[in-house]
């Protein structure tokens, strides 16, 4: 199991290691969701982002983390279904007038929130 831990960072001056462990010892991702990953999770090119294209963009970011990891004590976390949902989940939140599309409105407003909490 692995909890994505979805952290919006413009661009961070020391980037953190990608995986590392979260309050109860399970492995946490570093997913950063810049402007990129907006152009990139559009992958039918429509200008918005479905909540299909935004899993599979954060798995894909998973994926990619993951493969980095060069601790060769760790094991891989698996990217699960319950994943899904909470990525899901996440996208809802963020989907703000509910129509299952991201528009780069929605993500820069969802991004720029996330921000400021830091």
């Amino acid at each position: 199991m692995i909890i994505a831990s979805l952290l919006l960072l413009a661009q961070s001056a020391a980037p953190a290691p990608p995986i590392d462990t979260g309050p109860a010892g399970e492995p946490r991702v570093r997913v950063e969701t810049d402007a990129s990953f907006f152009l990139d999770a559009d992958s039918n090119g429509d200008g918005v982002v479905e909540q299909d294209e935004f899993v599979e963009a954060i798995g894909a970011k998973i994926d990619s983390a993951v493969a980095d990891d060069t601790d060769p004590y760790r094991r891989g976390p698996q990217w699960e279904p319950r994943d899904k949902d909470a990525v899901r989940q996440l996208f809802g939140t963020w989907d703000r007038d509910g129509d299952g599309r991201l528009t780069r409105q929605e993500f820069g407003t969802a991004r720029a929130a996330a921000l400021t909490r830091r």
